[in-house]
């Protein structure tokens, strides 16, 4: 089981591959709700509720905590983002 907190991810949606970053956890800044486990994708736009999706967990990016705003979850998603394509670009790289 994942810890909770946000992740490199790679995600098949049939046979394509996409990369992005995941949420685990409770959404302690909006709740606490029930465990669960949110995917943003990179370079996609389209609707995948109702669809059967692998997700395969790459990096541990950072432990999940709260935040004082919605405006700090937002600036840090941003850094999330950015740091997750920065290992995905240095692994394509150093063929990784």
């Amino acid at each position: 089981q994942p810890r909770y907190g946000v992740y490199l991810v790679e995600v098949k949606v049939g046979q394509e591959k996409y990369y992005g970053v995941a949420d685990v956890g409770v959404k302690p800044t909006f709740g606490p709700h029930a465990p669960a486990v949110e995917v943003f994708l990179f370079d996609w736009g389209a609707d995948l509720y109702r669809r059967v999706i692998e997700v395969s967990f790459l990096r541990f990016l950072r432990p999940e905590r709260r935040f004082a705003t919605a405006e700090e979850l937002r600036a840090q998603i941003a850094v999330d983002v950015a740091q997750a394509k920065a290992i995905l670009a240095e692994e394509e790289v150093h063929g990784g």
